[in-house]
């Protein structure tokens, strides 16, 4: 897929999505400053791409890098990113949610898992659990199973909340 992203950057549009795919892919095989490399070259060729500067943010705290002034004038900017507004405020992500947080944190869980980040997911999806259980639908207790019998913990647990809890 790396090679795929890198062939379809010729085109000046397809530039920003595929240097944040590849970006994605560099966080997956833990190179964090090809990943933030990459994630800068996505935002020149287009400011606006939230999933770019979430890339970005995630490689730069890999590399020990304190970016929280450039995360707050982003979410400034953006208060509806919700993947950097996850990334800076983890504790209070969840009560500011006022959509369908179940569908969000799975949208989130989704890039998470192109970066291969499945501890992250599984802390994700635990933290809606507790902090949100309004929102647990079957598909999140699913999905938490996978990613805590993905981080070699058992899931067991979560497949059993899964049948019994709400479809949506």
């Amino acid at each position: 897929a790396y090679d795929d992203y890198y062939r379809a950057a010729w085109a000046a549009d397809c530039v920003g999505k595929a240097m944040t795919r590849i970006g994605m892919l560099d966080i997956r095989n833990k190179d964090y400053a090809a990943a933030l490399s990459h994630a800068e070259t996505a935002l020149e060729h287009g400011k606006s791409n939230n999933l770019a500067f979430a890339v970005k943010l995630i490689a730069s705290e890999k590399l020990g890098w304190d970016v929280r002034d450039e995360a707050g004038a982003h979410r400034a900017e953006d208060p509806l990113d919700y993947f950097v507004n996850y990334l800076c405020e983890k504790d209070a992500f969840y009560a500011g949610l006022r959509c369908d947080a179940a569908q969000i944190c799975l949208d989130l869980a989704a890039d998470m898992d192109t970066m291969g980040l499945y501890g992250e997911i599984a802390e994700l999806l635990r933290g809606l659990v507790e902090k949100r259980p309004d929102a647990t639908v079957s598909m999140i207790w699913y999905a938490l199973a996978y990613y805590t019998d993905k981080i070699g913990q058992d899931g067991t647990a979560d497949y059993r909340r899964a049948v019994i809890a709400p479809i949506g």
